[in-house]
């Protein structure tokens, strides 16, 4: 049967019915430091400012917002915090929001994020603490006392894979293990405080947003080893960080501007000038109940520096119809779509076979589509998400003749969409 459904999707992509709500897949929330109002911009990177009312229900400062995050089960809804309050901003329409405060009985929400029932964990910069917020609104104290971070916590994320917490301070990160009061150190010399915390839902690896002077976006690995996903100082004061349903990495600067740096090669563009006014202090990625994810891994083989990239677009769930797309083919270059259920546990080397340079083959092959390239070189695959296809996870890779012979073959990174 499994088969068969990528077969279908190969011969019949179908297109499913938006859904009514306000905001879609893959938008983006950005906060900046207001005291009245948020943003949210769509898939044409217009924004949209939110106006939540004086004040936004904050206790300090007054209710200056510091972080936002996204409801997929409730898709019009984001949630803001900032000093003295955590509320919810349910959207009616692009440019009307209704407002209602879920709590005052916090010191400063520099980041929230949500475990598996609903509770939100917020990283507590006004009393240096990581507190739980119920559902009902009752706050409880998850880290008690000293702490490694000192006086400087500013972010943190829940790891759902652990139960853990992932705090970040001024150039470090700390680990509050669950069911424990006291963090312990993790990564420490990041060059500058950590404005915000996430998971890489690819990976599952640690992402970090790493304030002046050292402006940077960094992966932390299982072992701590630390990665930088943008060239140092290619985005001043990113704030936030974020990864959406494409794969890709999000995060707002000092002047305002929205910006999403491409998980393949690391160049960031900036989505949205002026999002907010003054500094983004937050970035969320907008999601459904239903959305999958798309992941790229591995490196496309080419002449040069004119590579294969291969990219995708979703949404990733049933009913819809995902785009993928390799660069820097010859125009109208013959070539196939190879589809799998699973990632070869090794990659295959091709280079033996084609005489190429850095050619593997990822993807365990299930059914192959043949696709040409258009006149600007782009190999385009739609791909129909049938509702047999829902739960799977389909792998996916790229092969074009980009010349005369075998040694003209390019083939792409891969690719994983889950649905």
């Amino acid at each position: 049967m499994l088969p068969h459904a990528l077969l279908a999707a190969v011969i019949g992509p179908f297109v499913g019915c938006a859904a009514a709500q306000t905001i879609q897949s893959g938008w983006y929330g950005v906060a900046g430091a207001s005291t009245s109002s948020f943003t949210f911009v769509d898939a044409a990177g217009t924004s949209f400012v939110q106006t939540i009312g004086s004040g936004v229900g904050g206790t300090i400062s007054p209710g200056t917002s510091q972080s936002i995050l996204h409801l997929p089960n409730d898709p019009d809804v984001f949630l803001i915090g900032g000093f003295g309050f955590v509320g919810e901003a349910r959207l009616t329409s692009a440019t009307t929001v209704t407002y209602t405060v879920l709590t005052n009985g916090i010191g400063a929400a520099s980041q929230m994020s949500r475990d598996g029932v609903g509770n939100l964990w917020i990283a507590d910069s006004w009393v240096g603490q990581v507190r739980r917020v119920a559902p009902n609104g009752t706050v409880t104290d998850m880290s008690i006392g000293p702490q490694p971070w000192g006086n400087g916590l500013n972010a943190g994320v829940y790891e759902p894979a652990t139960g853990d917490f992932v705090a970040g301070g001024n150039g470090a990160l700390f680990r509050l293990v669950a069911a424990t009061t006291v963090a312990v150190p993790l990564v420490a010399g990041l060059g500058g405080s950590v404005s915000a915390v996430d998971v890489d839902p690819c990976t599952g690896e640690l992402l970090a947003a790493v304030l002046a002077p050292a402006n940077r976006l960094v992966l932390v690995d299982a072992n701590s080893n630390v990665k930088d996903l943008i060239t140092p100082g290619a985005i001043t004061g990113p704030n936030g960080i974020a990864v959406d349903h494409d794969g890709n990495f999000v995060t707002g600067d000092q002047n305002g501007d929205l910006w999403v740096v491409d998980r393949l090669t690391g160049v960031p563009t900036r989505v949205a000038v002026a999002a907010v006014g003054g500094t983004v202090t937050g970035v969320a990625a907008t999601r459904l109940v239903g959305d999958g994810q798309a992941c790229a891994f591995g490196s496309p083989c080419g002449p040069g520096a004119a590579l294969p990239w291969l990219r995708s677009s979703g949404p990733y769930r049933v009913g819809a119809t995902v785009t993928t797309r390799s660069v820097n083919h010859q125009p109208g270059a013959f070539g196939s779509a190879i589809l799998g259920l699973a990632a070869l546990p090794q990659p295959f080397n091709l280079d033996p076979l084609l005489g190429t340079a850095g050619c593997l083959q990822y993807v365990d092959t299930l059914a192959v589509a043949t696709v040409f390239a258009d006149p600007a070189g782009v190999m385009v695959f739609p791909l129909g998400v049938t509702a047999s296809m829902g739960g799977l996870t389909v792998f996916l890779q790229h092969l074009a003749l980009d010349g005369a012979g075998l040694a003209d073959v390019t083939v792409s990174n891969g690719l994983a969409l889950s649905f």
